[in-house]
């Protein structure tokens, strides 16, 4: 193959045929989906997608490239078969932000830091991580003022960890079970060890000093990629 064909052939695989008029784009139609999927959010899961992640292994270096014109970098874990994209470090750059933060209410951080530990202690046994909806009910009970009073109130703060929890992807849906649910690997990769470990020690002070909090003050924000919840 000649010098002018290898580069003919390079323009090609840069610059692929239009996908519609005035397509100027440089990514094939399966790249451009999984781009799309990725800045969408919350994460992508091998599990479910998987020609997706197919296309993430074979253009890794392109999807990264997208991203980092857009100040967003590429997380990959091939051991718990999820990728997603963060805000890139760019040091003291004033730059735009793309992705939407979420706030962890109190009772979310909470509820966290109970799935963190199960997680850890489900990998040691190497089994699957499951809470149930009275597990959380509990973990939660003695950290919520409207516990101690009004149980509707409570249960509805309940139920609304749990939506957020479940529209995050941080707990997935056990098929054939209404009240078991499994966490995330991802947990693994939002929050690490230290983390979980001094947010306990900060809540387990709290809870000794009778310090009480309402459902909705906020602890935390976490960066993902998702929109608002409706």
């Amino acid at each position: 193959m000649s010098d002018s064909d290898m580069e003919d052939q390079d323009k090609t695989e840069l610059s692929p045929e239009p996908l519609y008029e005035e397509d100027t784009g440089r990514l094939t139609f399966d790249e451009r989906q999984l781009l799309v999927y990725l800045l969408k959010g919350p994460y992508l899961l091998r599990a479910e997608r998987p020609n997706l992640w197919n296309t993430l292994t074979n253009s890794h270096e392109r999807i990264q490239s997208a991203l980092s014109d857009l100040f967003l970098t590429l997380i990959v874990s091939e051991e718990t078969g999820i990728a997603f994209c963060r805000q890139a470090e760019v040091g003291d750059l004033q730059v735009p932000l793309l992705l939407r933060r979420f706030e962890l209410t109190y009772l979310d951080s909470v509820l966290i830091l109970e799935m963190r530990e199960r997680l850890m202690a489900a990998e040691i046994k190497g089994e699957r991580a499951l809470i149930s909806t009275e597990s959380i009910q509990e973990t939660l009970r003695s950290f919520d003022n409207a516990a101690q009073g009004n149980e509707k109130t409570f249960k509805g703060h309940v139920n609304g960890v749990l939506k957020r929890m479940l529209n995050r992807k941080l707990l997935l849906k056990v098929s054939g079970s209404k009240d078991m649910f499994e966490i995330s690997l991802v947990l693994k990769l939002l929050f690490n060890i230290d983390e979980i470990v001094h947010l306990k020690e900060v809540y387990l002070d709290r809870l000794k000093e009778g310090e009480f909090v309402e459902a909705e003050d906020s602890a935390d924000n976490v960066e993902q990629g998702e929109d608002d919840e409706q």
